[in-house]
């Protein structure tokens, strides 16, 4: 007797309606913010009375610094130090999200910036002006990322393109996507997490990154 495979497609994820199960205030609080900049940044106290859950470094000491962190703000000028590039702030939003590919990350300037610059850019998941927005621009930015962070459709279209950009085999994203679907309709994802982490198999850590962030999301209301 053979035992057909019947894979899970994303089609199959209504995320609008998942969405409307999650309270605003609530994804604020789960869902953490970080500033990178080596001035201070004008909104972060008015957003903490929004209630986003914001914190500020003047810059990093390695990469995994901002692990913890789901959204990140980064000037692309006076940070990024320790990666030693003439290209600063931009560089370091380029290598974030090469490592973390679920991650938003957000690039502004108060400064123009010549067209160098744009091949590290064109990593950030938005570019904004730092002196343009006020505090009712920066609200709603923000809310549309903390539904976006939650919305496991939008989370698996970023998801997919990190994996073929990592050259996973596309028989193999076929398969990840299933999972994916799998999991975020039964709303059960540690064993499927833990299949990933006992796994050496391209793409692994992307699908726990996932897994990890996506999950937190959905099971709080």
């Amino acid at each position: 007797m053979y035992v057909y495979y019947i894979p899970h497609r994303l089609c199959e994820l209504n995320g609008v309606n998942i969405l409307k199960e999650q309270n605003l205030s609530t994804l604020k609080k789960m869902t953490s913010i970080l500033v990178i900049d080596d001035r201070d940044f004008t909104y972060l106290e008015p957003l903490k009375q929004y209630e986003y859950n914001i914190s500020q470094k003047n810059d990093l000491n390695m990469l995994t610094d901002v692990e913890a962190f789901d959204v990140i703000l980064c000037d692309i000028r006076g940070v990024g130090k320790f990666l030693e590039s003439t290209f600063e702030g931009a560089n370091l939003i380029k290598q974030l999200k090469k490592k973390y590919p679920n991650k938003t990350i957000i690039a502004y300037t108060a400064n123009d910036y010549d067209a160098s610059f744009q091949e590290y850019l064109v990593y950030a998941d938005e570019i904004v002006p730092k002196g343009g927005y006020d505090i009712e621009d920066w609200d709603s930015l923000l809310t549309r990322i903390l539904k976006e962070c939650a919305n496991p459709t939008t989370q698996w279209k970023k998801t997919r393109k990190a994996l073929e950009e990592a050259d996973v085999q596309t028989v193999d994203i076929a398969k990840y996507e299933s999972d994916y679907v799998k999991a975020v309709k039964s709303g059960k994802f540690d064993s499927i997490r833990k299949l990933y982490c006992n796994s050496d198999k391209k793409g692994s850590q992307i699908m726990i990154e996932l897994l990890s962030s996506i999950a937190v999301k959905l099971l709080t209301k």
